[in-house]
């Protein structure tokens, strides 16, 4: 159905979860990844995080991206990371933790450009979900 209405261009300007499944749709494998609104992606091959640095899952899986860089870089990729944080002393708190150069955060959360480019959706646990009710 997304397919249909993507192609069928009756929704003229997406907005919420039909923009992100929109964005998902045109993003493939081996297609052009768009730009990034904050920074440049390079010429090699990039790995692309977008965490929350107050996601304990995000802050784990960095954790670990984090402890491989080293090795990643010895086979030619680079890391790039896009923040959510609003704040931007976390962000700063947080951003010195990772070794890699390209980061990134426009202070917007998942709201943010970057995040709306590369259809990226807020995932909470059901708890929160259902207190944002």
């Amino acid at each position: 159905m997304a397919f249909y209405l993507l192609n069928e261009d009756r929704i003229k300007q997406p907005s919420g979860k039909i923009e992100s499944l929109f964005t998902l749709l045109r993003i493939r494998k081996g297609a052009k990844a768009p730009d990034l609104d904050q920074g440049t992606l390079l010429k090699k091959k990039t790995i692309l995080a977008f965490y929350d640095s107050g996601c304990g899952s995000c802050t784990l899986q960095m954790s670990k991206l984090a402890e491989k860089y080293e090795d990643l870089k010895k086979k030619g990729y680079e890391v790039v990371s896009v923040s959510a944080n609003s704040d931007k002393g976390m962000f700063e708190s947080y951003a010195t933790k990772l070794p890699w150069k390209g980061k990134y955060c426009d202070f917007e959360g998942f709201a943010g450009k970057d995040f709306r480019n590369y259809g990226v959706m807020i995932s909470l646990p059901l708890n929160r979900v259902q207190k944002l009710r």
